[in-house]
């Protein structure tokens, strides 16, 4: 009788025990890794194709006296906006509010306020979202990559929206990494990951004039999300087409999306 009931616990336990532990492989329920963080960004930017362009669609909200425009607007972007906008619904946290996310993002120190905005793409938001990205620019480029200095035009930004801040002043020379259009292709090929695309042109007070996000498909190609003034929506086209289309921009930067 003892040996009956210890084989029939037995037999219980064998059944029990498989169920209960979590496949080594992954493939039990719940068990598979969660997307990485770049995976889940070009998904938030893929949630936005067709949206309508527009220049300048944030401000610092209804009580500001120089950009009163929303802080947070889901159904118009440029360029810009779009990755911050992506990139905040991708950082969100339950306990976080999506503006208070996009505000870090946005201005220095999360500081809302038209001179903390990060209104120069390479030399301001880049660096003040260092915790957020990395600039892979050269371990893409490799010996093709070529440092470009220039002195940034702040004065010049402010003087064409009419404004005038005499503590706003140019800022000493700035050099960054770029990797030249003519070498892209070549270096294209060493792209795996989801990136951030800084398109950089010749205008000489200025780095960014363009920007987007760069991804593999299942075939393989390599494509571009953006916010394109000359659609007039967010689209998606394949990258090295579009650089061979445009011939307007001098070089790329890329920036790595860090996981948390």
């Amino acid at each position: 009788m003892r040996a009956r009931v210890s084989l029939f616990l037995l037999l219980v336990l064998l059944l029990i025990i498989p169920a209960a532990v979590p496949s080594a492989h992954g493939d039990g329920a719940g068990t598979s890794d969660p997307p990485r963080r770049a995976d889940r960004f070009i998904g938030e930017l893929r949630r936005f194709l067709g949206a309508p362009y527009q220049l300048g669609p944030l401000g610092e909200g209804p009580h500001d006296p120089i950009d009163p425009k929303p802080l947070l607007d889901l159904t118009r972007f440029d360029c810009v906006t779009l990755l911050e906008t992506a990139l905040a619904r991708t950082l969100d946290a339950p306990q976080d509010s999506l503006a208070a996310t996009l505000a870090r993002i946005r201005y220095r120190d999360g500081r809302i306020a038209f001179l903390a905005r990060n209104h120069f793409f390479v030399p301001d938001w880049i660096p003040a979202n260092s915790w957020l990205v990395e600039d892979v620019t050269a371990d893409i480029g490799r010996e093709r990559t070529r440092s470009l200095t220039r002195t940034i035009g702040r004065q010049k930004f402010l003087r064409a929206k009419g404004l005038s801040f005499p503590e706003y002043a140019d800022e000493p020379e700035y050099t960054t990494d770029v990797i030249p259009a003519a070498a892209f292709p070549e270096a294209a090929a060493r792209i795996r990951e989801p990136l951030i695309i800084v398109f950089v042109g010749e205008v000489d007070w200025l780095f960014a004039l363009h920007t987007g996000a760069v991804y593999r498909d299942a075939g393989g190609r390599l494509m571009l999300i953006h916010a394109s003034a000359k659609r007039g929506v967010v689209a998606e086209e394949d990258l090295l087409a579009y650089l061979k289309g445009t011939g307007r921009y001098l070089g790329v930067k890329l920036l790595a999306i860090r996981d948390g």
